[in-house]
């Protein structure tokens, strides 16, 4: 694995603009502030925003689709890894539905990811198609967020040699499922799908996909103090500071700008905290301070930043706490304490 990703998508645009197209029949999949999942008492998985789908208003398909990032040629590697928050599944026994999708042609299933009711006990399953009984399963714990990770090769084309690895939370889950006989993947689906008639209830937060060239690995810290950027998004919400911000990429022309806000408005240039470039000043030191939350907007070609979360500091007699809400409690927290506020803020 090497940066640039294949593709990243985390809805920190605050819709489903970064996505080719949308099919969601029952209007049950949004993307989601967290102020908007807090009165759900859910969160997102990091940022400010989130994939949200409530299954009890309906079972037809709903899912963000997308062809360029995905795009993998036959023989070719591939790592996919995203986030799944379920709650509240109401599921008929073996029924089974599809979150994440690699497909071929113009919707042909070639590695699948679902939730299926197995007797009684929900799984998270990995297969070629979406109802495929070669599979790797392991159980779904509920109210918790999991990272999916998907690697493998894709089919050559004549050989039946297409594989791949199937892990949540780091862990491998079975033995690589083998043998695939697959065409060349032309586009992904993220959402809900190829919904039985007896799964009538349930909320998914799907959040942060990223797909590569290679195994992209898991994630060791939701919320670490030392944070690489490879998109723009929220750093943290509500207030807080960081000890320092730095472009780690070199290419000229790259920027990281720095924002007040918890909505990633940009337009705003009375929130613009810092500006860093690279060729001028590619590096700020802190304590930065921000009330309403950090927004770390990169530009240019295949950026990167870093930037330090600060617990507490004291710098020339001033104290400096850090985010109070950084935590899966401190989503809920300040959510409930937010003051309304224009949507610019």
């Amino acid at each position: 694995m090497a940066f640039p990703f294949l593709g990243e998508k985390n809805f920190e645009v605050g819709s489903n603009s970064e996505w080719d197209s949308e099919t969601d029949t029952d209007s049950k999949l949004s993307v989601e502030h967290y102020t908007a999942l807090a009165t759900r008492r859910l969160t997102p998985y990091r940022g400010a925003y989130a994939a949200y789908i409530n299954l009890a208003l309906g079972t037809n398909a709903a899912y963000f689709e997308e062809t360029g990032d995905f795009a993998l040629a036959a023989a070719a590697t591939f790592g996919v890894r995203f986030f799944l928050f379920a709650r509240g599944l109401t599921m008929a026994a073996s029924d089974r539905f599809t979150v994440f999708a690699l497909q071929s042609g113009a919707g042909t299933d070639e590695v699948t990811v679902s939730i299926r009711n197995n007797a009684g006990v929900l799984e998270l399953v990995a297969s070629e198609t979406s109802g495929g009984a070669t599979l790797r399963s392991t159980a779904l714990i509920e109210n918790k967020w999991h990272c999916i990770e998907l690697d493998g090769n894709v089919d050559a084309g004549g050989g039946n040699d297409g594989d791949f690895n199937f892990r949540v939370d780091g862990e491998q889950v079975g033995a690589i499922v083998s043998t695939l006989d697959q065409g060349a993947i032309t586009q992904a689906r993220f959402g809900a799908f190829n919904l039985d008639a007896g799964t009538t209830a349930g909320e998914l937060v799907l959040d942060w996909i990223t797909v590569d060239d290679l195994r992209v690995g898991p994630v060791l810290d939701r919320f670490p103090n030392d944070v690489t950027l490879t998109k723009s998004g929220h750093l943290f919400i509500g207030p807080g500071a960081i000890s320092q911000a730095t472009i780690v990429s070199t290419t000229a022309g790259n920027t990281m700008d720095l924002y007040d806000t918890d909505t990633g408005n940009t337009a705003n240039a009375q929130a613009k905290v810092s500006e860093l470039a690279i060729g001028a000043n590619a590096s700020a030191g802190g304590p930065i301070e921000f009330k309403r939350g950090c927004y770390v907007a990169l530009g240019g070609t295949n950026p990167r930043g870093q930037a330090s979360v600060l617990l507490t500091s004291t710098s020339t007699g001033a104290m400096f706490s850090g985010p109070n809400y950084y935590s899966q409690a401190g989503y809920l927290a300040y959510a409930a304490a937010r003051k309304p506020r224009a949507a610019n803020a």
